[in-house]
C-alpha cells in the first residue's frame, strides 16, 4: 500500500505506525484489551491485527468463561486459529472438561493450568494427547497424586518440549525413589523441565533434581 492510500485509510498516522501501536498493546502477559477492542471496532485496516492480539491469549477463569468460549468458537471457528496461549484457572473445586477444548486449540503452543486434578478420573491424563500443538506446559499451584501421574500427563503431549512446575505438591511419594528416577524414564526425549520452585515436604529432593534436568 502506498503512503497516500495508507494515510487515507487511517487518518493522519501511517498504517505502519498504528499497526505498531496494536502490537505494543498486545504484548505482555496482560494485553491492553480496551485499546485493542477500540482499534478492532473503529478501523477496518487494523481489524485483523487487533483481533489476533485480542485472541492470542485465551484465559478461562471458570465454567462461565468456558461455556461462553465454546459458544463463540462453535459459531465462529475461524477465531480458534489465532489462539497461541491458553490459561485455565477456574475457582477452587470447579470442574472444566478439558476434552471439549481439543478441537478449538489447533495452534496453541502454550498451556497454563491451575486446576483441581482430584476432580478428574484417574485415566484423564490421556486427554492431553488431543492437544497436539502444545509445546510448553505450565502447571501451577496444583496437587498431584504422585510422580507417576505427572509422568502420564507429560508423555501424553506429543509435541511437548518445555515443562514448568510452580508450587506443585504431591499427595504421596512415587513408588520409584527419587534416586532411581532417570531423565529418560520421566521425560520424553527433547523435553526440558524448567521453572520449578522448591516445594515443602518429603518429595523436595525429587523436585530439585527435576529442576536441573535438561535433555
Amino acid at each position: 500500500m502506498v503512503a497516500g492510500m495508507t494515510t487515507a485509510v487511517t487518518g493522519r498516522l501511517p498504517l505502519e505506525v498504528l499497526e505498531r501501536v496494536a502490537d505494543l498493546a498486545g504484548e505482555g502477559s496482560i494485553p491492553d484489551y480496551s485499546t485493542l477492542r477500540s482499534m478492532a471496532l473503529t478501523c477496518r485496516a487494523l481489524k485483523h491485527r487487533s483481533q489476533f492480539h485480542l485472541l492470542r491469549h485465551l484465559v478461562l477463569k471458570g465454567a462461565v468463561h468456558f461455556q461462553k468460549f465454546l459458544t463463540v468458537a462453535r459459531r465462529y471457528p475461524m477465531i480458534t486459529h489465532w489462539i497461541r496461549e491458553v490459561t485455565i484457572c477456574p475457582l477452587e473445586g470447579e470442574y472444566i472438561p478439558l476434552s471439549l477444548l481439543q478441537n478449538y486449540l489447533p495452534r496453541a503452543a502454550t498451556m497454563r493450568l491451575t486446576i483441581s486434578l482430584e476432580l478428574y478420573p484417574p485415566g484423564y491424563a490421556a486427554v492431553f494427547a488431543g492437544f497436539r500443538s502444545i509445546r510448553h506446559l505450565q502447571l501451577k499451584n496444583m496437587n498431584i497424586e504422585d510422580g507417576t501421574h505427572l509422568r502420564r500427563i507429560v508423555r501424553s503431549l506429543p509435541q511437548l518440549t518445555r515443562l514448568s512446575l510452580i508450587g506443585i505438591r504431591f499427595n504421596s511419594i512415587c513408588r520409584e525413589q527419587p534416586t532411581c528416577i532417570t531423565k529418560q524414564r520421566w521425560l520424553p526425549e527433547g523435553v526440558t523441565a524448567v521453572g520449578v520452585q522448591s516445594p515443602q515436604g518429603p518429595i523436595r529432593a525429587f523436585m530439585i533434581e527435576l529442576e536441573t534436568w535438561s535433555i
